[in-house]
């Protein structure tokens, strides 16, 4: 499953406000869908590439261990 996180878990009511997903929005739904992989996309511009791997990939596999942050024109096959 790909799906936007454009902010950290934490700040889901932000989220809700503009319309957008936490990664923990996006774990849980992955979970739910019992998907196999989950493809983070659409961060938000804040976060540097650090910190988009080691705190919003290691939020969203808390919940979903198969959870990836991707760039975009990254390339998987699934």
């Amino acid at each position: 499953m790909v799906h936007e996180a454009t902010f950290a878990a934490g700040d889901e009511e932000t989220a809700e406000r503009v319309f957008h997903s936490t990664v923990s929005n996006a774990a849980k739904l992955a979970l739910q869908a019992n998907v196999k992989q989950l493809y983070l996309t659409h961060i938000r511009a804040r976060y540097t590439e650090e910190e988009q791997r080691l705190m919003l990939e290691r939020q969203a596999q808390t919940i979903f261990p198969a959870s990836k942050v991707v760039g975009d024109f990254d390339v998987f096959d699934i």
